[in-house]
Formats: C-alpha cells, sequence, structure tokens
C-alpha cells in the first residue's frame, strides 16, 4: 500500500553539496513540487536547498533545543535568499509537530509565548502526537488510510487534512 500511495512520487537518493543543483535543476520541469527533507541547521546542504526553495517548512517541538534550531533555522533561510540574484525572501512557516493531544504542558505554554514574541510565522495547524502518525514510518500507509486502502476519518487523517488545508490557506498570502 506504501508503494501504491507513492507511486506519484520519484524519491531522488544521495543527494549531496555536489550535486543537488544539478538534480533540482533536472526535476523541476518534471515535477509540480520538489520537497526536500533536509537535516538539522548548520549543513552547507541545506544553504544549497534552501537557495532554491519557494517555501520552507520548518518543525518544531516544544522544547528549549528545537526552539533554539528553529531560530537558528530562521537566519540561514534568509542567508539563502541573499545568495539569490535579486536577493529574495524565502517564505516560511514553522510547525508543532509530537503535540500531545490532550494535555497542554508548561513547557509548551512557554515555547508557544517564546515563538509570539520571536514572531515566527505559525501554521494554524499543529501536528499531533498519535500512533498512526508514527506508524506510517512502518506500514507505509499514511494517517489518511486504513489497512485495505481505503479512506478513513481518524483523529490522525483529521489532522494531517487539517495541515495539508492549513498550507493551501496560506499559498496565496505568503511572499
Amino acid at each position: 500500500l506504501g508503494d501504491a500511495f507513492l507511486a506519484g512520487f520519484t524519491v531522488i537518493p544521495r543527494v549531496t553539496e555536489e550535486n543537488i543543483y544539478n538534480i533540482v535543476d533536472q526535476q523541476r520541469d518534471a515535477a509540480d513540487f520538489l520537497f526536500y527533507d533536509l537535516p538539522g541547521v548548520g549543513a552547507r546542504l541545506i544553504t544549497y536547498a534552501l537557495a532554491r526553495s519557494q517555501f520552507v517548512v520548518v518543525p518544531m517541538q516544544a522544547s528549549e533545543p528545537d526552539m533554539s534550531c528553529a531560530v537558528r533555522s530562521a537566519k540561514q533561510i534568509d542567508d539563502a535568499g541573499r545568495m539569490n540574484t535579486p536577493s529574495r525572501v524565502i517564505a516560511r512557516r514553522y510547525i508543532w509537530t509530537r503535540i500531545p493531544a490532550a494535555i497542554v504542558s508548561k513547557g509548551l505554554l512557554h515555547a508557544e509565548k517564546l515563538a509570539e514574541e520571536l514572531k515566527l510565522p505559525l501554521f494554524d495547524t499543529r501536528v499531533v502526537d498519535r500512533a498512526a502518525m508514527r506508524d506510517m514510518f512502518f506500514t507505509g500507509i499514511p494517517p489518511h488510510l486504513g489497512p485495505d486502502g481505503r479512506p478513513v476519518d481518524t483523529n490522525a487523517a483529521l489532522n494531517a487534512r487539517a495541515l495539508a488545508t492549513s498550507r493551501l490557506a496560506i499559498a496565496d498570502s505568503t511572499p
């Protein structure tokens, strides 16, 4: 089922600092969207990918280390935009991930306040920590499909749909 779901995707393995621009240039005309799954802040590969990006999603958990990385990522995204000629602003949104479904912790409240003070542009939707989200990596079954491949309306599926809708809603309002 995972293979069927990914039938419309092409996965490019072994992307490096040396070949990323060539890969992006080759794939740009063949695809409607290019998605990069990148390591954390600091690697040159990230800067190269960011320089070719139109929109960046920065996942973060409600923890001090994640918040620190999110703040550092803002500078890295801005620096990558300056690599372009002419310089441009690369749109970005931060998204809370692995948020507990029922409990609002003191840490989350503190992190939300800090994100507001830093004026981080946030998705309206958060990725709630649900078993179906974690299981997807083992089973290949996305949260909006059941084991039989039919659509389901679980909380995880509703959360995933809300995130997709949130992204579509900001597409026209993002520089």
